[in-house]
């Protein structure tokens, strides 16, 4: 996880970057059809000639790969785990298995346990003195916890491995442990390390006197890390590995190197946040940009196209060079702003637009998968989750329900359709061809204050649709938020969407079908 300044690196703070995070470049479609202006009105206003209507023209050509299978799922530190299985209070939580499970229907989700906590954890090896860097152990209780998460989530791990405290020993121990204990069969990959390029410029630790401890020298560079990925991973069992958890772009360039000297490394693991209010690691912590800057964080950015096409630039080449090794690109640690998010900004509805655009533009890109960072200690968490009265309870917040809309717009195998648009305005359109022969398209308006109408063209003759929509009061609510007339109980007991739905039945005319689209909505049109 991004770190920010702190006298001790726990999961309640954040690494930050010293340069904007790793991205996918993305290939922009050539701008198509007329750019709708703003519509205020009803039905019959629009087609009065009060507004102009964005039109939307969906090609019947397959684009890039399909949707890999369990492409969305969520990265948690090793504290979170702890704190959200309680022993002897009722097992595994339920409630969170589903919300696990519902990310990824049909296939066994991916959870990534590690982050910045992934380097202060150890399991205790005799006759070595725990650092002074590390604040969390592992021990039989928690990791007979995470296995039954895993399982009752029909889940797979990526488990960080801690790569800070240099030493073979405490790796080793804590692989041979973490594969014992949850089961070989459970685990995608060991993780070695979490954003090696910040070990020398952020602390590992701070003494109570405020003596700052690095975990590695000033002169540390990628050939060092490079060498003790090696060391490391001839220590470890023998499973998957995966890396270089990186943030930075000059760490993404030795990627080619570290898969041919390593072919135990099976899976590219790589960083990025839409706004990452960085700075520079070596001179401040403060985690703040100026109100100005495109970075700083607040709804306006994260739904400016800056937030989404920003994070997908530069990283394409690498993505090239993982699938040419038969390696997976994924990036495990995703999120909308690094340095443990921003209150009023990361839990509004705006983070529920801001990744439903996202996720489409990491398909286009080639992107294997995602995993979206969440931790009790920040603003960017997808679920809060209690134990009361003798069960487990969860709070949803806003940017899980466009995750969700995401699954059921693009269910694995799904291919990608053009639209016609560069959707550098407020609006944003994506269109798959879904694997039971179904065009579905998801409309975004990311205007705060202004309705669009959208004429959507299908590729073939017009047929029945429905339409469901993603709602909330505006683009700074934090509750109210619907999914198809769905929500979660404010406090879910079961980790699914409740309420009696609403989904509306269209009817194609002018050779399309003409949807109204509020202001910070989203819509997916279901075409058969």
């Amino acid at each position: 996880m991004t770190r920010t300044g702190r006298n001790s690196r726990s999961e309640h703070g954040a690494r930050r970057r010293r340069r904007a995070p790793v991205a996918v470049l993305v290939a922009i479609a050539a701008l198509a059809g007329s750019v709708g202006g703003l519509a205020t009105g009803d039905r019959a206003s629009a087609r009065a000639g009060q507004s102009h209507t964005d039109v939307v023209t969906v090609s019947s050509a397959p684009l890039g790969n399909a949707v890999p299978g369990a492409f969305v799922g969520i990265s948690l530190e090793y504290g979170t785990v702890a704190s959200a299985e309680l022993p002897g209070r009722g097992g595994a939580d339920r409630v969170l298995a589903q919300l696990i499970r519902n990310l990824s229907p049909g296939y066994a989700p991916v959870i990534r346990i590690g982050g910045e906590s992934g380097d202060k954890t150890w399991w205790p090896v005799p006759g070595i003195r725990r650092p002074r860097g590390i604040d969390f152990a592992l021990t039989p209780t928690w990791l007979a916890d995470a296995r039954e998460l895993t399982e009752s989530a029909h889940a797979r791990l990526i488990l960080g491995i801690n790569l800070e405290a240099d030493s073979t020993a405490i790796a080793a121990a804590e692989g041979r442990h973490l594969v014992a204990g949850i089961g070989r069969r459970n685990i995608e990959a060991l993780e070695i390390g979490n954003e090696p390029e910040l070990y020398a410029g952020i602390p590992w630790y701070v003494t109570p006197a405020g003596q700052k401890g690095f975990g590695r020298p000033l002169t540390y560079n990628l050939t060092d890390y490079m060498k003790e990925f090696a060391t490391i991973a001839g220590a470890l069992p023998a499973v998957p590995l995966a890396g270089p958890s990186t943030g930075a772009d000059a760490w993404i360039a030795g990627l080619g190197q570290l898969l041919a000297a390593n072919p135990t490394l099976r899976l590219a693991t790589f960083h990025a946040y839409a706004l990452d209010p960085h700075g520079d690691a070596f001179r401040g912590h403060d985690c703040s940009t100026a109100i100005g800057e495109p970075a700083h964080p607040s709804v306006n950015a994260l739904l400016n196209s800056y937030a989404s096409q920003t994070l997908v630039k530069g990283a394409l080449p690498y993505i090239a060079i993982a699938h040419s090794h038969g390696v997976p690109f994924r990036i495990d640690e995703m999120n909308a702003i690094t340095c443990a998010g921003a209150p009023g900004v990361s839990n509004t509805s705006a983070s529920a637009l801001w990744v439903l655009d996202e996720l489409f533009q990491l398909v286009r890109a080639g992107v294997d998968g995602v995993n979206i960072h969440t931790w009790r200690g920040s603003a960017g968490k997808l679920f809060d989750m209690h134990y009361r009265h003798g069960r487990w309870v969860g709070t949803v917040a806003p940017e899980y329900y466009g995750m969700l809309m995401f699954v059921q717009a693009a269910p694995p195998g799904s291919r990608l359709l053009s639209t016609g648009r560069d959707d550098t305005g407020p609006l944003r359109s994506w269109a798959v061809l879904a694997p039971d022969r179904s065009v579905r398209v998801v409309l975004i308006n990311d205007s705060l204050t202004h309705t669009r109408w959208v004429l959507v063209r299908p590729p073939g003759p017009s047929r029945e649709a429905k339409l469901a929509r993603l709602e909330a009061p505006s683009a700074h609510a934090r509750t109210g938020i619907t999914l198809g007339g769905k929500s979660f109980s404010p406090r879910t007991v079961t980790g699914r969407l409740t309420g009696p739905g609403q989904v509306t039945v269209m009817r194609p005319s002018a050779g399309g079908y003409l949807v109204r689209l509020p202001a910070a909505s989203a819509a997916l049109l279901t075409i058969r």
